[in-house]
């Protein structure tokens, strides 16, 4: 087959798509020497650092999002000539001439309560959910991340036949202390790890509410908080204030990859309070570094953490606090959770997920 894949999402920011796209590309180059491969990218240099199945061609699609949509990727696509095109950033193109395969990661962004902080963002959440709502019904082969996305987006469009779930799988591992001694990359103290966001769903206020109620939060442990947006950082500096715990809280805002597996592999724990998630991939991640997971007992977090993780009411800040503490203060649960975790991220495999796409690539050509 040639198999045509929209590469676009790696300009995009770290994690999420990009993390998606990133290992399917490795799991591909990995598992398929037979065919052919079309990445169309914004430009070749996004591809530096990643493995690629053998027999691949770049293109380059540059522009903006709205203009490589509508002329230069749907050209190329229509020129080209593909058996299939995938398109692994929740929708696909319409007026093309090929089989698709979409991945629709969650039905999240396509609520109307989803609403960005900016303008420019929420513009482009609207364009991608009516995109989305017209490339789902027409395209050949629907993949997504988890049962519980699957069990939403049969709900919502009614295509139920063909859906196909194919998991992620975590790209991080346990970096050693000596790599992690850098100051940057790691905390003095002992240290419980969240990542950030302004949106909502992420529930960041959560953790510092619950945190400024634990036992712990008297200089024995801090809370690390990796806040990679301005708007992120001023949020939780906002938080940190109003609950009395800014001294305790140590704030990172420029973390590359190898940095956070470092924050991983030495944290206490790692905290996912989020109220919904199609996949939930940052904890698994934590996990493959061998930290133990706080999560929240929502969307598809017990479906992919299974029984490694230590849960919690997302909405209950007491609850939270209470599992902090005893996670704390009980070293064996800890340890026991950390190895746990390792066994749990070992079950997911790009490999694996890397065959299951090129099924449905098959099955969307039939």
């Amino acid at each position: 087959m040639k198999i045509a894949i929209d590469c676009r999402e790696l300009r995009g920011q770290a994690g999420g798509f990009r993390t998606y796209l990133i290992g399917l590309l490795e799991g591909l180059a990995e598992v398929d020497t037979d065919n052919e491969y079309l990445l169309y990218v914004y430009s070749p240099s996004d591809l530096e650092g990643i493995r690629i199945p053998v027999r691949s061609l770049t293109i380059d699609v540059s522009g903006g999002r709205l203009w490589s949509d509508w002329f230069y990727l749907r050209k190329h696509i229509n020129s080209d000539n593909p058996d299939v095109v995938h398109f692994p950033a929740n929708y696909g193109l319409v007026g093309i001439s090929v089989p698709s395969v979409v991945t629709l990661h969650d039905c999240i962004s396509l609520d109307s309560k989803a609403r960005c902080a900016s303008v420019k963002s929420e513009i482009l959440r609207r364009y991608s959910a009516m995109m989305t709502g017209i490339s789902i019904t027409r395209a050949n082969s629907v993949i997504t991340v988890s049962n519980y996305s699957r069990d939403r987006i049969a709900s919502r469009f009614g295509c139920d036949r063909k859906i196909v779930v194919t998991y992620e799988a975590a790209r991080a591992k346990p970096e050693s202390r000596e790599v992690c001694v850098d100051p940057d990359s790691a905390s003095t103290k002992p240290y419980l790890l969240v990542l950030a966001s302004v949106d909502r769903r992420k529930n960041t206020s959560l953790v510092i509410q619950a945190f400024s109620q634990t036992r712990l939060a008297r200089e024995q442990c801090r809370l690390m908080i990796v806040a990679s947006h301005p708007a992120a950082q001023r949020l939780v500096e906002r938080e940190a204030n109003e609950f009395g715990v800014f001294s305790l809280i140590d704030i990172k805002s420029q973390v590359d990859d190898r940095t956070l597996q470092c924050l991983y592999s030495e944290c206490l724990a790692f905290v996912f309070p989020s109220l919904d998630e199609g996949f939930g991939l940052p904890p698994l991640e934590a996990m493959a570094c061998g930290a133990a997971v706080i999560s929240s007992d929502r969307a598809s977090m017990p479906e992919v953490l299974g029984d490694a993780a230590l849960y919690f009411d997302p909405g209950d800040a007491v609850d939270l606090a209470d599992k902090m503490d005893v996670l704390v203060d009980h070293e064996e649960l800890c340890k026991s959770l950390g190895e746990a975790g390792l066994r749990r991220a070992s079950a997911f495999s790009w490999h694996e997920i890397a065959h299951s796409t090129l099924a449905a690539y098959k099955d969307a050509v039939r």
